[in-house]
C-alpha cells in the first residue's frame, strides 16, 4: 500500500501495528536494501571500474537511477555516455542487463536481510536486579 506510518498513534505512545502495517514495513525496507544494492550495482560500479571516486548522495542517485530506467528505448547510458547497466558477465541487449542487475540487486538485498551480517534483532526482555537491591525489567 505504500503506507509507511512513523509508528505511533499518539505522542509517545508506540500502538499496535496492524497486519497490514508489518505487511507493509517488509516491503519498504525490501525496497530501500534494494534500492540501495542497486546504487553499489550500476553507478558506485562503473564509476569505480572507470577510476572515479564518486558517492552521489541518495536522492542524486534516486533521480539518476529514475532517468536511466524511463528511458525510451532503454540503453543504460547516462549523459556522461557511460553504461550505468552493463553487466560484465554477459553480452546480452540493454534490456537484459538491466533486467539482470534489477534482479541481482533484489536477491543481493533479500540474501543481506536474511544474513547473520543484518542488525540482530533487540533481546528479549529480562529481569536483572540493579545494586540496591531494585528488580527491573529491561
Amino acid at each position: 500500500t505504500y503506507n509507511t506510518p512513523a509508528g505511533f498513534d499518539t505522542a509517545g505512545d508506540p500502538g499496535v501495528p496492524t497486519a497490514q502495517d508489518l505487511v507493509d514495513s517488509v516491503a519498504t525496507t525490501i525496497y530501500n536494501v534494494a534500492l540501495g544494492r542497486l546504487v553499489v550495482n550500476t553507478f558506485d560500479a562503473t564509476l569505480a571500474a572507470n577510476g572515479i571516486s564518486f558517492r552521489q548522495g541518495t536522492l542524486s542517485a534516486l533521480r539518476g537511477l529514475l532517468r536511466l530506467l524511463d528511458a525510451v528505448p532503454f540503453t543504460g547510458v547516462g549523459a556522461s555516455g557511460i553504461n550505468f547497466f552493463d553487466d560484465p558477465s554477459v553480452s546480452l541487449s540493454a534490456a537484459n542487463e538491466r533486467d539482470i542487475i534489477l534482479v541481482k540487486s533484489l536477491q543481493q538485498a533479500l540474501d543481506l536481510l536474511g544474513s547473520s551480517a543484518s542488525p540482530t534483532p533487540m533481546p528479549s526482555p529480562r529481569t536483572s536486579t540493579t545494586t540496591s537491591g531494585a528488580r527491573c525489567t529491561t
